[in-house]
Order: structure tokens, then C-alpha cells, then sequence
């Protein structure tokens, strides 16, 4: 256990040590919970996430390719997913709208509209929560560059 809090305290020193020119970066605190390993995010003080992970192997490159692909899995593939879906459901609602035009179902073409507004905020803040885990997993790679 000692040895992967020292390498948890490792990985953790590296993620937190930022070039003098970047001006936004996470600060990362990874703490040992039996066979987890939780990793809080901070934006500056203020708490951002928390992510926990089992550990599967030992080491700093394990962990943080498990710390990874985390990442990917439960939290960027989803968001990913709903994003390039959205294309095809905004095509087959315009198609609907445009038929229920047609037909001068004013309801149905406002609410098909309502829909799309809908969706594409939704879109847009997914989009953004995407851009915060990508960074995460940006910064993870700096591990394994570094140890690699």
C-alpha cells in the first residue's frame, strides 16, 4: 500500500506541475481507498470532480492508463455518442417539421421546434463537458509521456 501511495503521490506532483505560460490548468488530488483510487479535481480551490477508479495493476503507467480510459468509457464516449447522434436527429426532425408544414399542423411544427431547441442546448453543454474531461485526459498523458 505504501508504494502505491508513492506512486499516486508521484503521478499526483507531476499532474500538477504546469509550464509558467499556461494559464489554466486542473490541480489534482489522488487519494488510496482500499483497492480505489480517487482522484479530486480542483479549478484553482473549487471543487470540480471526483473521479474513482479500481485499481487493477500497480504502477504509475497502470494506473494512469486505467485512470484514462476511465475517462473515455463512462464519461467522453457517452457524451461523444449523444453529440454525433444529434445530426441525425436534427435531420429527422426537420424532415417531420417539414411534412407536418405541409399538412399545417402548426402544434406539431412548434413543438418539433421546441424539440430541437432542446436538443441543441443540450448539445452545446454537452460539448463543453467534453472539452473538460478531454482535458483531463490530456493531462494524464503527460504522465505517460513523461514515464514512458
Amino acid at each position: 500500500m505504501k508504494a502505491i501511495t508513492k506512486q499516486l503521490q508521484e503521478i499526483e506532483d507531476i499532474l500538477n506541475t504546469n509550464e509558467e505560460y499556461v494559464e489554466e490548468f486542473w490541480i489534482y488530488k489522488l487519494e488510496l481507498n482500499g483497492n480505489k483510487i480517487t482522484v479530486n479535481i480542483f479549478d484553482g480551490e473549487i471543487f470540480q470532480e471526483s473521479i474513482v477508479v479500481e485499481i487493477i495493476e500497480i504502477g504509475k503507467i497502470a494506473i494512469c492508463n486505467t485512470i484514462k480510459n476511465y475517462i473515455y468509457q463512462d464519461k467522453i464516449n457517452p457524451r461523444q455518442k449523444f453529440v454525433n447522434e444529434t445530426r441525425n436527429f436534427n435531420t429527422r426532425k426537420i424532415e417531420s417539421m417539414a411534412n407536418w408544414s405541409k399538412k399545417d399542423n402548426c402544434e406539431r411544427v412548434n413543438r418539433i421546434n421546441t424539440e430541437l431547441i432542446e436538443r441543441s442546448k443540450k448539445t452545446k453543454e454537452i460539448k463543453s463537458q467534453l472539452s473538460f474531461y478531454r482535458s483531463y485526459v490530456s493531462d494524464f498523458y503527460k504522465i505517460l509521456s513523461v514515464e514512458g
